[in-house]
């Protein structure tokens, strides 16, 4: 709220207003403003620094509004992340390392109502955070299942040709199809087709497969791979976060969708 209202005690302003004699900064004895804190001496990220200025007012409004996750439209695709930031798409990509998928669906069963999101994390060497989600379009299908082909699909796409990475997955059937793809592409295998691109030989070193939803303990007991755990446990809640809010169709348009077509005609019939 100090640096919102104006109002933050850098020396600067302590000297400003009479209650001190020295406005310099004690390290390196020049003027102690808010932006020569924030520049000099604090691990801000780089890309929030260049909204500062001259750290008034309205320069801090710049930064809680860049803080706030932007909320774009589903038509508009594939969201990337950086640090909780969004970022370009075209300029976001995955390095050399582990990429965990996930996948995540809400009433699937249930035409119109079913939600589906998709989403890939990497937790990178030098500890920034990457993470790709998207809202599945009504026209693919709303399963879970789906949405982890999808999530590999969309992750080494942001994988640079010359790179590969790892993927860690909690479905056994993308683990499969990368190990098998003869078995995926059979005419009962809908999501063979991913696996056959070139790209996702290229750029895929293995996959890894875990356990979904284990508490700490629960993978602390199994042996699990802590890091594993923590990339899984991520990027189910960026999977989650990807869902459509909630959607109730009409009555009758709900009732079209999820009545089979001899019942629908027996009604009819009997009315």
């Amino acid at each position: 709220m100090q640096g919102l209202s104006g109002t933050l005690p850098t020396k600067s302003w302590l000297h400003g207003k009479k209650i001190i004699k020295d406005s310099h900064c004690s390290s390196c004895l020049v003027l102690e403003t808010a932006h020569h804190i924030v520049n000099k001496h604090t691990r801000l990220d780089g890309n929030l620094k260049k909204y500062l200025k001259g750290c008034e007012p309205k320069d801090f409004l710049k930064i809680c509004q860049f803080h706030c996750p932007e909320v774009n439209p589903i038509f508009e695709g594939i969201r990337a992340y950086e640090n909780g930031i969004q970022v370009g798409y075209d300029d976001f990509w995955f390095e050399a390392g582990l990429v965990a998928l996930d996948g995540s669906a809400k009433h699937a069963r249930w035409p119109g109502f079913a939600t589906a999101g998709a989403a890939a994390y990497q937790l990178t060497a030098t500890g920034v955070v990457k993470a790709l989600i998207w809202t599945i379009p009504d026209d693919y299908p709303q399963s879970a299942a789906a949405s982890e082909q999808l999530a590999a699909d969309n992750a080494i796409d942001k994988v640079k040709p010359g790179v590969k990475v790892d993927l860690l997955v909690d479905c056994l059937a993308v683990q499969l199809c990368f190990l098998d793809l003869r078995q995926a592409s059979r005419c009962q295998s809908k999501f063979g087709g991913l696996w056959k691109q070139p790209k996702m030989r290229d750029r895929i070193n293995t996959i890894h497969n875990i356990k979904s939803h284990m508490t700490k303990e629960q993978a602390l007991a199994a042996g699990t791979n802590m890091d594993w755990w923590a990339a899984n446990q991520a990027v189910d809640a960026l999977a989650n976060q990807a869902l459509r809010d909630d959607k109730f169709p009409e009555d009758e348009e709900w009732a079209e969708a999820v009545t089979p077509s001899h019942l629908r005609r027996y009604l009819i019939k009997m009315a």
